[in-house]
């Protein structure tokens, strides 16, 4: 199953995101998580700083692909994240490309 999403990703449409999100340390069986302010309801975790960074990614897509199935629109990049941000942990910017079918898949630029 995850082959033929893979497979049907390399024939879908690419966009390049970049998004903030914000590394903290956490309590507990987590060493960190991180929000992204413009992703509400996205929480993501990691062993280390660097292996949420680099797994931040896959949880976006993950996300993105869940707002897709259930009809929401995909919340562009927007100044909500610098106005949220400045009393927090130091933000870091993931870029990555999401591959997705433009019949199926709406971004919200209204922001």
């Amino acid at each position: 199953m995850q082959n033929d999403l893979e497979a049907d990703r390399r024939n879908m449409e690419k966009k390049t995101v970049t998004y903030l999100i914000v590394p903290e340390p956490a309590e507990g069986d987590v060493a960190y998580f991180a929000i992204a302010p413009d992703l509400p309801g996205l929480l993501m975790y990691g062993e280390t700083r660097d292996e949420l960074i680099a797994n931040a990614p896959e949880a976006m897509t993950i996300y993105f692909d869940a707002m897709n199935e259930d009809g929401h629109e995909i919340p562009e990049p927007g100044t909500y994240s610098i106005e949220r941000i400045y009393d927090m942990e130091e933000p870091v910017a993931i870029t990555f490309e999401y591959a997705y079918d433009p019949a199926n898949v709406h971004w919200d630029a209204a922001r």
